[in-house]
């Protein structure tokens, strides 16, 4: 069954024909938000040797500060002043308790590009960005950016 236009206009749902993706905007929060997922331990975030992340990347290192052992998605969201993207993600190896391990982020042209409605392409942006990591959408844990 085919939601009608009119209901797709209320749900605010419009097609973005050059990623081929349906997107939603709703006004309210879902229970559950991008990345959630269910864990029987907890993990703390810190940049790596870097000491933050920038123009070429950077490290995250993730450490299990739960009691038994389990495995985390880190995800990276980049934003070049149009909204929050996820561009990255890792999973780590199984960690036990106390466990660190670190995570290696480069980005490439298309990370650091915004899509240019006018020219219909790609285009690189020499811009700040602002760079969130974290578990999901809404469990940023570390900020960092450049100008």
């Amino acid at each position: 069954m085919r939601q009608s236009e009119e209901a797709r206009a209320k749900l605010g749902v419009y097609n973005d024909h050059h990623q081929k993706l349906t997107i939603c905007r709703l006004s309210s929060f879902s229970n559950f938000s991008f990345g959630h997922g269910l864990s029987y331990t907890s993990f703390s975030y810190s940049w790596g040797s870097s000491g933050s992340i920038g123009r070429d990347g950077g490290e995250v290192e993730v450490t299990n500060v739960g009691s038994v052992p389990g495995r985390e998605v880190v995800q990276v969201y980049l934003d070049g002043g149009e909204g929050m993207e996820m561009k990255k993600f890792q999973k780590t190896k199984e960690l036990k308790p106390g466990e660190s391990t670190v995570l290696k982020f480069a980005w490439d042209e298309r990370d650091l590009s915004r899509w240019d409605t006018e020219s219909g392409k790609w285009v690189k942006w020499d811009g700040g960005w602002k760079v969130g990591v974290g578990g999901g959408s809404r469990d940023i844990r570390l900020v960092g950016g450049w100008e």
